[in-house]
C-alpha cells in the first residue's frame, strides 16, 4: 500500500491534465466525464489492496453506459503483466461473476427496492469495490460515488463500505476523495 511522493503525484497531475483538456468534437459533456471515469478506476486499482493479488483486476458495469468504452479503451492501454484488467458486462444482477472485483452500476441501471436487496445479496461477502453515480447509494453500500460539480468530475469514497468488503484503501485515496459516512 506504499505509494512513494512522486507516484502520487504523477497521479495529480494526470488528473489535472485530463480535467484541462477541452471536449471533443461530436462528444457530449457526459461522454466526456465517462472517459474520466476510466483513468479515475484505473487509479483507484492502485489505491486500494484486495485480499488476492491485485494483478488481475475483472471490472463489471451493470447494464448499458458510455463508461464501457473508457474502460475497453483503458484495458488496452493500461495493461501490462505487472496489472491486467478483463471488462465485463452484466445485464443483470444474476450475471454478476463471484471473482468481480469492482462493479460499476450507472444512473442508467433502474435499482427498484426489489433490485438493490438482490444486489446486495448477491454481493454480500465479496471483496468488491462497488462504484455508483447516485449519492443515495454511498450512505448505503457503494464505496465510491462519482458526482460532477462545477463541471468537474469528483468523487465521494465511504471507508466504512470498503473495509466492510474486506479492501484496504489507501490513505492517499482518501485524501483526494470527498469522505462520506453511512447514515
Amino acid at each position: 500500500m506504499k505509494a512513494s511522493r512522486a507516484s502520487l503525484l504523477m497521479l495529480h497531475l494526470i488528473l489535472f491534465c485530463l480535467l484541462a483538456i477541452p471536449r471533443g468534437y461530436g462528444q457530449s459533456r457526459t461522454d466526456i466525464h465517462y472517459l474520466y471515469h476510466s483513468v479515475f478506476i484505473y487509479n483507484f486499482c492502485k489505491y486500494i489492496q484486495w485480499p488476492e493479488d491485485n494483478r488481475l483486476h475483472i471490472i463489471g458495469v451493470l447494464g448499458d453506459s458510455p463508461i464501457l468504452q473508457g474502460l475497453y479503451r483503458m484495458a488496452r492501454a493500461k495493461s501490462s503483466p505487472y496489472m491486467r484488467f478483463i471488462i465485463r458486462k452484466y445485464e443483470d444482477i444474476e450475471d454478476i461473476e463471484s471473482n468481480c472485483h469492482i462493479l460499476f452500476i450507472p444512473n442508467t441501471f433502474a435499482l427498484t427496492p426489489y433490485r438493490k436487496a438482490k444486489l446486495l445479496q448477491k454481493i454480500a461477502g465479496m471483496p468488491l469495490l462497488v462504484l455508483t453515480e447516485n449519492e443515495e447509494y454511498i450512505q448505503e453500500f457503494s464505496s465510491i460515488n462519482f458526482i460532477v460539480k462545477d463541471s468537474k468530475l469528483i468523487f465521494q469514497i465511504n471507508p466504512q463500505n470498503i473495509e466492510k468488503t474486506g479492501l484496504k484503501v489507501s490513505y492517499q485515496l482518501l485524501r483526494l476523495g470527498i469522505i462520506v459516512q453511512n447514515k
